[in-house]
């Protein structure tokens, strides 16, 4: 009987077979190194959220962008989301898909958490408890979470959320590296590798000037000028684009990159002396635009293309002027105050040939001027070492001053519709004070231009602006308006100002209520009655 008893126990444990051990599951995938996609459309970093919405609220006068506010308006979620989350440490976003193709886009957005190892655990407990549902994902090691037509993942020290399951998978982990880890050099950066798609851009611009443009009567003579500029779009670099904040403005900088024909364009970009605006009188708007050569080029092409279909004194003046012109011009206006409305304005122009310019302007000023009804009298310039005329004209109801004038190498065309004109004796002046070299804010703004290629600035200050207790707002209402682009082989730099008083107005804008409708016509008196 002693015997039977391990026969017995091996029949009630199941027979002489072994226990069935399930093999054990294949290790999870190597996480592969974190690169950028290949498929990136637009990269965006804030350093610190928090900074950003409560300066902007304070300095536009919306409450509604305050963080504590805006937490409060948006719901029990939103306020738990944010009080996981550290809004005062660096955030990002990215867009990825087919550049071309704004449908196949998806985005990442990546934050840090403040605490990632109790985020784990209140996740922990609501997927226990059917509040939430986790799904395992070996790609990034991580659990990702279904929301509704979202999803997100927490991955390391933040939280990442997408549109999809697949785009946390393919972007999760690099975007919670690249826009949670370190600090960002500006409150906000935006990069976009336009490297990637310019050669398609340029095949899509010949394409349009193949099957449209082109075909136009006058298009062979912009030809030339064409075939360059869809060499020089094959070109384009990767633009980056930031934002900080100062006292009383957004500055915003931009940088496009440049390499094959494009480099090649803008290395040979005309110098030019970088602080030019300074010597334009004091106004409410002035500007600088240096253009290349191949731009005087296609000019002078239009000019001897015209003068050969219409020969006549006009077009051959019009010819000789046209290659006379260098590679900078200006401009100049004054706006009537509390209206906006111009009231003058002076250009000034680069002159590669001043002497075979001043016949050439004489001449058809003289055309123009002699079909109105005008007075033609020598400008009194001599002693500032220019030589022009000046200009009263009548046209029906209009009457307008003009003068001309060239100093040097400089051609100075300037009208005024209410008035004498006066920004011209002020540019030609030897003194210079009433010129913007004589005012310390447009003096501050030059600080900032490139000492060398040049491309354009821009200076304006209106004495037009909202209201300091209308708004709300922190900062000065100054009215001062900026800007600036500079060239070089490696691509094409720019900054520019945005006043935060402007975004206060624009927030605080209020349409105007439709006027009120007429009352009715009284009914006629009965017939028969008075």
């Amino acid at each position: 009987m002693r015997a039977l008893v391990p026969a017995l126990i091996l029949v009630a444990l199941g027979g002489c077979k072994p226990a069935v051990v399930a093999p054990p599951p294949p290790p999870p995938p190597k996480l592969g190194p974190i690169e950028a996609p290949e498929d990136l459309v637009a990269e965006l970093l804030v350093r610190d959220p928090h900074a950003l919405l409560e300066a902007t609220a304070r300095a536009t006068g919306n409450k509604d962008l305050d963080p504590s506010t805006f937490a409060a308006a948006g719901g029990p979620d939103l306020a738990a989301f944010l009080e996981a989350v550290d809004l005062k440490s660096a955030a990002g976003a990215a867009i990825v898909g087919d550049m071309k193709n704004p449908d196949s886009w998806h985005y990442g957005v990546a934050m840090k958490l403040r605490d990632p190892k109790g985020a784990r655990q209140t996740l922990a407990a609501k997927v226990q408890k059917g509040e939430l549902k986790a799904e395992e994902s070996p790609a990034i090691r991580s659990k990702i979470y279904p929301a509704g037509k979202t999803a997100f993942a927490l991955i390391g020290e933040a939280i990442v959320f997408s549109d999809s399951r697949a785009t946390i998978e393919g972007i999760g982990r690099w975007i919670a590296k690249e826009g949670t880890e370190g600090t960002p050099p500006h409150d906000v950066t935006l990069r976009v590798p336009v490297s990637r798609s310019a050669v398609a851009l340029r095949n899509e611009l010949k394409k349009a000037w193949d099957s449209e443009l082109g075909k136009e009567p006058d298009a062979a003579a912009g030809d030339p000028f064409v075939q360059q500029l869809l060499g020089v779009v094959a070109g384009f670099g990767d633009l980056d684009v930031s934002l900080d904040l100062e006292k009383e403005d957004a500055i915003v900088d931009l940088k496009l990159g440049a390499s094959g024909m494009f480099s090649q364009w803008l290395a040979k970009y005309p110098a030019g002396p970088a602080r030019s605006i300074l010597t334009l009188p004091k106004s409410s708007t002035a500007f600088v635009l240096r253009f290349p050569d191949s731009v005087s080029a296609w000019f002078k092409t239009v000019a001897d293309d015209a003068a050969k279909k219409q020969p006549s004194k006009d077009v051959e003046d019009f010819r000789t002027l046209a290659r006379a012109i260098g590679n900078e011009l200006a401009f100049a206006s004054v706006e009537k105050k509390g209206t906006g409305k111009t009231i003058e304005a002076m250009v000034r122009i680069e002159l590669v040939d001043p002497a075979a310019a001043k016949p050439a302007i004489k001449s058809l000023i003289a055309d123009v001027a002699g079909k109105h009804d005008r007075k033609l009298t020598r400008a009194p310039w001599a002693k500032s070492g220019a030589e022009g005329e000046s200009i009263q004209v009548t046209e029906g109801a209009e009457k307008y001053d003009a003068r001309w004038a060239i100093k040097g190498n400089l051609l100075y065309l300037d009208v005024a519709w209410e008035g004498k004109v006066t920004l011209l004796d002020s540019a030609v002046d030897p003194s210079g004070k009433l010129q913007l070299g004589a005012n310390p804010r447009a003096k501050t703004f030059a600080d900032r231009l490139p000492k060398d290629g040049l491309v354009a600035a821009y200076y304006a200050e209106t004495a037009k602006a909202p209201k300091l207790e209308e708004l709300g707002a922190v900062p000065a209402l100054t009215g001062v308006r900026w800007g600036w682009a500079g060239a070089s082989k490696d691509g094409v730099v720019s900054q520019w100002n945005v006043p935060l008083a402007d975004l206060g107005a624009l927030f605080h804008h209020k349409e105007e209520p439709p006027p009120a409708a007429p009352p009715p016509a009284a009914p006629p008196p009965p017939a028969g009655k008075i």
